[in-house]
């Protein structure tokens, strides 16, 4: 038999888990936001802009970006636990840029195999990859370097 977790391993698990939460709640909030201020142009109505429209894009050109992303950072925030909250930002940010470069790069691939007027999802995609770039860095700072702030050491 294995024994129960301890209370410490317990609290360091919830705190990854909430740090995680935390961050990618944020950068949904920003994102869904910004993308549905991009969609009052061609939205019937700021409703559909900001409910329907906008997170619509964002969600069918990154929807697996996003899932991957937070399974990364959920990674990066357990591997970095017990380090500062700088090195946690300074990871969550690397990981974060990387996933809207591949994201963006995947675009750019899928225009260039289909040809034609495919090439315009690149435009897209760009436009969304740098809000989510843009939403996941405020986001990741916001979370580990205000909210969720890890005490330093005596």
């Amino acid at each position: 038999m294995t024994a129960a977790p301890s209370t410490a391993s317990r609290g360091t698990v919830g705190r990854v888990l909430a740090e995680t939460a935390v961050a990618a709640g944020i950068t949904a909030l920003l994102l869904f936001v910004a993308s549905g201020l991009l969609a009052l142009d061609g939205a019937a109505s700021p409703a559909d802009a900001f409910l329907r429209s906008g997170p619509a894009n964002v969600l069918g050109i990154l929807g697996v970006a996003l899932v991957v992303w937070l399974l990364l950072i959920l990674a990066a925030n357990g591997l970095n636990r017990h380090r500062s909250s700088v090195v946690k930002t300074l990871t969550n940010v690397v990981v974060t840029l990387l996933v809207a470069a591949l994201s963006l790069g995947f675009w750019m691939a899928f225009a260039a195999a289909a040809g034609g007027f495919a090439a315009l999802i690149v435009a897209i995609a760009l436009v969304d990859a740098a809000l989510f770039a843009i939403a996941g860095v405020l986001a990741i700072a916001v979370t580990h370097l205000a909210i969720l702030r890890t005490p330093r050491a005596a």
